[in-house]
């Protein structure tokens, strides 16, 4: 081979999906320099450069405009662009990259509503309101928040208050927040809470006393439960908030104030709250309850309530599917996130306890679920039930919960990294070579290659439940888990868990692209040798994939391709254990 081909290969190499994206996170240029060529292939630096800028010309790697100019396989850009919508081109600035290939952390870091589960799905609109009333000039516009006890009102009004500083750039804008119901039983109370009074305003009043309404001036003054403000406090804000004035109980001085309002309550407004308020709130936010909520955001907020608790007792949580089926599909109608919360720090408590008590691992199983849950969450998952059977074979021993917070880049490791090996090895050598070469020496490399690559990939990135129903469909996990079990009982072998994953993440893959992946293998060179030696070396792998491939192309309605299979039954051969 001669040394372009050598130093294109080694570029190759080291242009790997998950280093790319964990040096861009780490704030480091990712790819190959003049210097490392250099100091590998021992030639001089400028002869490196050149190399590497010839390569370049001929569109074999891709460049990245930095200092030192650094280089990528071209191949990693074909899969960021259909992973992530980079655009296709041959130079690069690092601030591209990051913007596509990060963009969800940059984004979620800078997002002062991020931390809510559905921050950028379910809750889009509620948050544009949000931002709209805290950005209005001059101090953001008084809104209402509704929605029933437990479903994070709470949580809106503090993530506002963190979009405050940011838009006015004052780390110490003012939030105060109250809740009516503290002082409900005592209304005078309560509106001295709120505005303050003067000396001697009523009995036991000894001294003046300022109230919230002037500590929050300048800021947000956070009302919970502002149905239990009395019609003569309600009337109190109507004039705060029409004229920016309100009076300390017993005084006649008017006190000026530029607070802004954000109230929450979980009744109907037209009910519990006068007219004459109401109308001065022009921002009502309305939230859904838990049982409104899509399954994914469902399962991020069970598993940021898990990971939380996981980082209190320092310990990583193995949680069992049916686990995570019973809070997902509980209705939660009294209590909402609070009583998920409070379900969830149960559970991990019992759990921790039959730990500390000679348990090896701080498990959450079945026996956990209350009498609260339906006694169907008592038995096994069956096969009917797709997605949850699915879900146990990718997790067998529990999906794990581990003590940090977990990325949300997720590296992909498929089937078409190693059929892109076996596909650029076939095509470059000769129909003789591939007939002669022994068939367990032929892909020893691809092979390897591909399972060091495959267990470093899901051993250093944490895949979670919220993770995999993001990047995989349901159907397609679903068909991978059929297909290996069918494998597994035919051939009287054994496969990692991963493998359920790694095919899955494909298929959704090539379902995604409308399947242009396959299309593209109808004319591979020397794909019919290539075949014919698979399905002699490795008879019942082939015959199991064809089989199942033809029946997935008849449902999916796409054109069948024999070497598809042949492939396929040479990764199933790679994953046997």
């Amino acid at each position: 081979m001669k040394q372009i081909e050598l130093i294109n290969e080694y570029v190759m190499n080291n242009s790997k999906v998950n280093d790319v994206l964990r040096a861009l996170q780490k704030g480091e240029i990712p790819g190959v320099q003049a210097s490392d060529i250099s100091a590998t292939f021992g030639v001089l630096r400028n002869n490196a450069s050149s190399i590497l800028n010839c390569l370049f010309r001929k569109n074999k790697i891709i460049k990245i405009n930095s200092r030192p100019v650094k280089f990528l396989a071209n191949s990693i850009i074909h899969y960021f662009k259909n992973q992530y919508g980079l655009p296709e081109k041959n130079i690069y600035t690092i601030q591209e990259l990051k913007k596509y290939l990060l963009d969800g952390e940059i984004q979620e870091k800078k997002d002062a509503f991020a931390s809510l589960c559905g921050w950028n799905g379910s809750l889009k609109y509620q948050i544009e309101l949000a931002k709209s009333a805290i950005a209005y000039p001059p101090k953001g516009l008084h809104t209402l928040i509704l929605g029933e006890s437990g479903v994070g009102k709470s949580a809106i009004a503090k993530a506002m208050h963190e979009y405050g500083k940011q838009v006015y750039k004052n780390e110490n804008y003012p939030f105060i927040p109250f809740n009516c119901a503290d002082y409900g039983s005592n209304p005078q109370l309560l509106l001295s809470q709120l505005f303050g009074h003067v000396k001697n305003a009523f009995t036991g009043a000894d001294k003046d006393k300022i109230g919230l309404v002037e500590k929050a001036d300048g800021g947000i003054l956070f009302l919970d439960e502002v149905h239990r403000l009395p019609p003569e406090g309600q009337e109190m804000l109507f004039m705060l908030m029409d004229k920016g004035e309100y009076n300390r109980l017993g005084d006649t001085i008017r006190q000026k104030s530029k607070v802004l309002i954000i109230a929450a309550t979980t009744g109907m407004p037209s009910k519990v709250l006068l007219k004459t308020f109401t109308r001065r709130i022009p921002i009502v936010i309305k939230l859904s309850s838990y049982r409104e909520k899509p399954i994914l955001e469902k399962t991020m907020i069970i598993e940021k309530f898990l990971i939380d608790e996981s980082i209190a007792i320092n310990k990583t949580l193995y949680v069992a599917p049916i686990i995570f089926k019973a809070l997902v599909e509980n209705s939660y109608s009294d209590g909402n996130v609070g009583k998920l919360l409070s379900d969830v720090k149960l559970f991990c408590a019992r759990a921790y306890y039959e730990y500390i008590q000679g348990k090896p691992e701080i498990k959450l199983d079945k026996t956990l679920l209350l009498e609260e849950f339906d006694q169907i969450y008592q038995s096994d998952i069956t096969k009917n039930d797709k997605f949850w059977y699915s879900i146990e074979k990718v997790f067998p021993k529990g999906i794990p919960i581990l003590p940090k917070k977990v990325s949300k880049n997720f590296i992909r490791c498929n089937n078409s990294i190693f059929y892109k090996a076996i596909i650029r090895k076939i095509t470059r050598l000769t129909k003789e070579e591939i007939e002669e070469i022994p068939f367990k020496k032929l892909f020893y490399y691809e092979k390897n290659a591909y399972l060091k690559m495959g267990n470093n990939c899901f051993s250093k990135q944490d895949v979670s439940l919220s993770m995999l129903q993001k990047n995989c469909l349901i159907k397609d996990l679903n068909s991978s888990v059929h297909f290996i079990d069918l494998v597994k009982s035919v051939m009287n072998v054994n496969f990692a868990s991963k493998t359920y994953l790694t095919l899955g993440v494909w298929l959704t893959t090539i379902e995604k692209s409308n399947y242009q992946e396959l299309n593209k293998l109808e004319h591979i060179k020397n794909k019919d040798v290539f075949i014919k030696k698979v399905a002699k070396n490795l008879a019942n792998e082939y015959k199991l994939s064809k089989l199942w491939w033809q029946n997935y192309c008849q449902r999916e309605n796409i054109h069948y391709n024999n070497f598809v299979s042949a492939l396929t039954a040479l990764w199933l051969n790679c994953c046997i254990e």
